[in-house]
């Protein structure tokens, strides 16, 4: 029986805790800090397929790449990302309101406030490698 690396992508929650001056600098700090996450409750419906990775994790596979073909998404070395700015919803991380993120870019990192509690909170779009 042939084996499928299948790509996939799924979210957790956790909690950190973390000694900063104000709620910013620690939600800030959080967010730029380049530590390891820790470990987090998965988050129920959240799996799904990384279509992007699949002829990478299955260079060789010729169903895969009818997979892929069927469904129009191409891989390869152009980023579909590069130089699109999104709007997107998201929910403040203080009192879960919902708040409209403008002018999102890949690998930047937004400044938004909420109109609910004021608190402020940083949004980063990322593209999955």
């Amino acid at each position: 029986m042939p084996e499928y690396k299948v790509p996939i992508i799924w979210e957790t929650s956790g909690m950190i805790i973390v000694e900063a001056d104000n709620l910013k600098e620690a939600i800030r700090d959080i967010i730029e800090k380049d530590e390891p996450m820790p470990f987090g409750s998965y988050i129920e419906h959240s799996i799904r397929l990384d279509p992007g990775s699949m002829e990478f994790c299955n260079p060789e596979n010729k169903e895969v790449k009818k997979f892929l073909q069927k469904r129009k998404i191409k891989v390869g070395p152009q980023n579909i990302w590069e130089n699109t700015q999104l709007c997107a919803e998201v929910d403040c991380p203080v009192c879960n309101e919902l708040v409209i993120v403008d002018d999102l870019e890949l690998n930047n990192s937004v400044e938004c406030e909420c109109t609910e509690c004021s608190a402020i909170f940083y949004v980063e779009l990322r593209a999955n490698k």
